[in-house]
């Protein structure tokens, strides 16, 4: 991910953060360009000044879905990407290995896709320009559980049409969770990933010491 105004990436500073979110920065005089992504969030969520979105793929990306001249369903050696410029913009370069976004507005998002469908597509479109500003857990113990309130805060920059943010959980949380997920999933080094949506989940882990838990 990348600006069209910033050759290099080499500096890459610490713009702010939240909880499990992160900031991060790239400038080059009065070109910047800003990336937010988190634990278990599928998007980056990307604001820039003084030039357009630029993305380098290590291979050409094969079009598997073409929603708008906006929202583009790649596939890169077999993973999927969901490229999603602002509302009227438009991707240019199909068949290269770097697309840019025309758009006359600051932010744009991309995400990994969990499979390569129209629905799943469709659905992330929604939520792609739903940037997630902050994000807070706050806990308490009750009845022999801890009970965890995980919440998003979210800043729509489009006319959104769903609340909140897609999100994917890890087992150790979708295991104890009181809302239902989608059926969506992601594989993972901590085991599988179930994806949910809405402006934040709570958990319910009964207190059973801590080498069960283990």
């Amino acid at each position: 991910i990348g600006h069209s105004g910033i050759e290099s990436a080499d500096l890459t500073l610490l713009d702010s953060n939240s909880q499990w979110f992160v900031t991060a920065v790239q400038e080059s005089g009065d070109a910047t360009l800003r990336m937010t992504l988190g634990h278990g969030s599928p998007f980056v969520f990307c604001r820039l000044t003084g030039g357009s979105p630029r993305l380098t793929f290590a291979h050409v990306p094969a079009v598997f879905l073409k929603l708008s001249d906006a929202v583009v369903g790649v596939t890169v050696r077999g993973n999927h990407y969901g490229l999603f410029g602002a509302v009227g913009s438009l991707w240019k370069g199909g068949g290269t290995t770097n697309y840019k976004n025309e758009s006359n507005k600051d932010y744009f998002s991309v995400a990994l896709l969990p499979d390569r469908s129209e629905h799943t597509l469709r659905m992330f479109a929604k939520y792609a320009h739903n940037h997630v500003v902050g994000t807070e857990a706050q806990y308490k113990v009750a009845a022999g559980q801890l009970i965890t309130d995980y919440r998003f805060e979210v800043e729509s920059l489009a006319n959104g049409q769903a609340e909140g943010t897609l999100f994917a959980t890890y087992p150790h949380q979708w295991k104890y969770l009181e809302s239902a997920l989608t059926d969506l999933t992601y594989k993972s080094v901590g085991g599988e990933m179930k994806l949910g949506k809405g402006g934040g989940f709570r958990t319910r882990v009964p207190l059973q010491g801590v080498l069960p838990m283990f």
